[in-house]
């Protein structure tokens, strides 16, 4: 079944819901941009037409949760969320990634499958 929307991923739905989670603690500023930032870029790769624009946006969406872990460790370093929350928080956000990794490899086999569809079009057209 093709995704009509970002929102029928389920890689966003996890990141969406993770944002909502981080937004609702009281912590770092940057803390909720980032991990608002992690659904964001997957919404914009979604709408993207290019596969790479695609896979600029979803690679920038696996930066954000890397940066969103490296801030919620700052935070508990700093006393501003709990231990037990920052470590639950993270393994969510480690979970999150291989999600991105198949989302990236699934765009790339498209765009691999696209660059040999043109090849055998050209050799066909030369012959």
């Amino acid at each position: 079944m093709q995704n009509k929307s970002f929102v029928d991923l389920q890689v966003w739905q996890k990141a969406h819901t993770l944002a909502v989670a981080l937004c609702q603690l009281d912590t770092l500023d940057q803390l909720p941009h980032s991990a608002a930032g992690v659904a964001a870029e997957i919404a914009i790769g979604f709408g993207q037409y290019s596969h790479k624009g695609k896979l600029k946006f979803y690679y920038q969406a696996k930066d954000l949760v890397l940066e969103t872990q490296s801030l919620l460790l700052l935070a508990q370093d700093l006393g501003l969320i709990e231990p037990e929350k920052a470590k639950e928080l993270m393994a969510e956000y480690d979970k999150l990634l291989p999600s991105l990794g198949a989302l990236i490899k699934a765009v790339r086999g498209f765009e691999q499958a696209k660059k040999e569809e043109k090849a055998g079009e050209k050799q066909t057209l030369s012959a």
